[in-house]
């Protein structure tokens, strides 16, 4: 059972387009970005639970209680319409995926507290996205009509698409040591512009239908990102988590999965003024995930800006330092730029996943074919054979940026 008879029949407004390039565009976006988000993962993503099971436990209610309760308060004290409160309740329930780590990097947040929040929300979206909504729409439905998504459907369609393509990326990543950090930012590009081609097409097809839910709609989808972020914030906060984990947890709370609010429209609703909450929702994700980075930036201690890496699995981090606990952490901060300095361990506990020296090795390459330009690098790894490597690899790396200038 869909809910296109209530949708059409409740506020008799027009489907959306059933143009299957639409749905087609949609779930390859989506899946081409969770795919993207598990190049990221692996395996100790999940047992960094136990590593910091105060800051993932708060992020996780963070997520998955207070933004839909947020989505519900606002509508309910807002007096919204039907569509602009269930609108929100979709939103709500879909769990950030690769962009809350992105922003988390550029706000110097808690990078490896993000990686694993995401990994964790995204296994338990296929239960939780339906919960979510179908509790939600319980209370806005519009009186007689049936409110429902088709659980076992939405559940399995919802696996395809975030679960599956997320366990392919993490066996994929496990294939080569440091992993695929071009084939991880070149899918996630597309990906995001794959979502754009359904977004322009629902509007082309159902302009003056949207144009009509503009006014109450457009306003809410910004303010529940703006409310989300706060609340996230302020939760932190009152669990007493460092400055890090706070930007962290407040991004994971305000960014959501567009791509997965798009699928979830498409597949399961037909009211095309529930695109309208969505849409404006993204422009004012990508303003306050800015705004974030730059309070994190200018938040940041003078001895952590410009950033100084430690990549390490069991030592303490030093202060000033930010931690990566894998090469491709490691990288990902590298790739940002603003590095200054890098300390490396070789031994990381994983060697398939990677160890310090695929980080050298990715360095000397984006110097040699790109004209990087190196942090100052160092060794603290206690293992002496990888030490002396890693020391000629940084000699070598030293010639290569002099040679270029």
């Amino acid at each position: 059972m869909t809910v296109y008879p209530w949708v059409t029949s409740s506020y008799g407004g027009a489907a959306i387009s059933s143009n299957p390039i639409f749905h087609y565009f949609a779930t390859s976006g989506l899946v081409a970005m969770m795919f993207s988000l598990g190049l990221s993962l692996g395996l100790d993503e999940f047992r960094r639970v136990f590593e910091k099971p105060i800051a993932v436990a708060c992020g996780l209610l963070g997520q998955l209680v207070l933004l839909p309760i947020v989505a519900v308060l606002l509508a309910l004290l807002l007096g919204l319409p039907s569509f602009v409160a269930m609108g929100l309740i979709v939103l709500a329930a879909c769990p950030g995926g690769a962009t809350s780590n992105a922003f988390s990097v550029l706000a110097r947040g808690d990078v490896a507290l993000s990686i694993t929040l995401t990994a964790i929300t995204s296994v338990v979206a296929f239960l939780t996205v339906p919960l979510i909504i179908n509790s939600g729409f319980a209370l806005f439905a519009t009186q007689g009509a049936e409110v429902r998504l088709p659980f076992g459907e939405t559940a399995q369609r919802v696996a395809l698409t975030t679960l599956l393509p997320v366990a392919v990326g993490m066996f994929v990543r496990s294939r080569r040591e440091g992993g695929f950090p071009l084939l991880q930012q070149t899918t996630f590009y597309l990906a995001f512009a794959a979502l754009m081609v359904p977004s322009v097409g629902i509007i082309a097809d159902n302009g003056s239908v949207m144009l009509d839910a503009v006014w109450a709609g457009a306003p809410a989808g910004a303010l529940l990102n703006i409310v989300a972020t706060a609340a996230g914030f302020g939760l932190a906060l009152l669990f007493g988590l460092p400055a890090t984990q706070q930007r962290t947890i407040a991004l994971e709370v305000g960014i959501q999965n567009f791509g997965l609010v798009v699928v979830i429209i498409l597949s399961f609703l037909a009211d095309p003024r529930l695109m309208v909450v969505a849409l404006f929702y993204l422009p004012s994700m990508l303003l306050v995930g800015g705004a974030m980075a730059f309070i994190g930036a200018r938040q940041t201690s003078p001895e952590e800006a410009p950033v100084r890496i430690y990549l390490d699995d069991e030592r303490e981090t030093p202060p000033g330092w930010v931690r990566a606990y894998w090469p491709d952490e490691a990288i990902m901060l590298l790739e940002k730029g603003d590095v200054s300095e890098i300390s490396l361990d070789h031994d990381l506990g994983d060697d398939e996943r990677g160890t310090g020296y695929d980080v050298l090795l990715w360095i000397e390459e984006a110097v040699a074919t790109r004209g990087f330009r190196p942090p100052k690098m160092q060794v603290h790894s206690a293992n002496s054979s990888a030490r002396d490597k890693m020391e000629l690899a940084i000699k070598s790396i030293e010639r290569l940026a002099e040679k270029n200038g």
